[in-house]
């Protein structure tokens, strides 16, 4: 199945749920997701978040999307 991402209010809900996709990841398994640098600092930066753990960070992120988009994510 395809989908196509069309203007910037699609491509910022898709960075969004990269990010708590890859927070999920990160806190359930232990896996790192990106060699890069942390996705926890990543989220912290772009989207305000204020905790100091990844798995405090993955809750506000899934605050911050319900306020947003008004549904849970995966939704």
């Amino acid at each position: 199945m395809a989908f196509v991402i069309e203007g910037p209010d699609q491509m910022a809900h898709f960075a969004m749920c990269q990010v708590i996709g890859a927070l999920r990841l990160e806190v359930n398994s232990g896996l790192k997701f990106s060699n890069r640098g942390s996705i926890m600092n990543l989220a912290r930066q772009r989207y305000g978040c204020q905790k100091r753990t990844k798995a405090g960070v993955l809750k506000e992120m899934l605050v911050i999307y319900k306020t947003k988009y008004g549904r849970e994510y995966g939704a």
